[in-house]
């Protein structure tokens, strides 16, 4: 899979946001990616942090005590950053959690909705995050981003369009979620 494969992955909300407001929205969890991007190069705890993950003998025990040490850290510069706390917590647990997966945010965009590009380089990394999706914790992620910068609870709808591997995610208000082929998906509608 090549390094620059991404997966869109939308976040819509009920009731609707308007065009401003979902614009703001996308502007601020791409500066927030960016926070965190930044710090994945100049920090020397992130990165002997990142560099131990890359280590093939890392125990799963291990992986997760790096993941409550990147989201201490994340945090904490989302914080410095200016960022709501009710942002910076589940934004920052987010990007531990995609750290340790070797899933990378992109960027946000308002398009109809909110479009948030996660980038992966391997299948595995892709699965992992329709995990993250139909779990529910992506779209508990989004639901608190949103509370925190709009003052506004919303019902969150998370879809992530066919990507390479053919796979459909959708979610919905009690954050359970489905994982469809979407071939299997247009034999059922036809």
């Amino acid at each position: 899979m090549d390094a620059s494969d991404s997966t869109e992955v939308h976040v819509v909300t009920n009731p609707e946001l308007t065009e401003p407001v979902e614009q703001f929205l996308a502007k601020e969890i791409t500066r927030a990616g960016e926070v965190v991007s930044q710090i994945e190069t100049t920090s020397p705890v992130v990165i002997k942090l990142m560099h131990e993950l890359k280590e093939e003998d890392v125990s799963e025990d291990r992986r997760g005590r790096i993941e409550d040490e990147l989201r201490h850290e994340y945090e904490a510069a989302l914080k410095e950053g200016g960022f709501p706390p009710g942002m910076c917590i589940p934004f920052a647990s987010m990007s531990a959690r995609q750290a340790v997966r070797y899933i990378r945010f992109g960027a946000a965009a308002s398009v109809a909705s909110i479009v948030v590009y996660f980038r992966f380089d391997t299948v595995e990394a892709q699965h992992r995050l329709h995990e993250m999706v139909t779990s529910g914790f992506i779209p508990m992620v989004f639901r608190e981003i949103i509370k925190s910068l709009t003052r506004t609870s919303v019902d969150i709808y998370i879809y992530i369009t066919a990507d390479k591997l053919g796979l459909l995610t959708l979610t919905f208000t009690r954050d359970r979620g489905l994982l469809l082929d979407r071939q299997l998906l247009t034999l059922i509608l036809k």
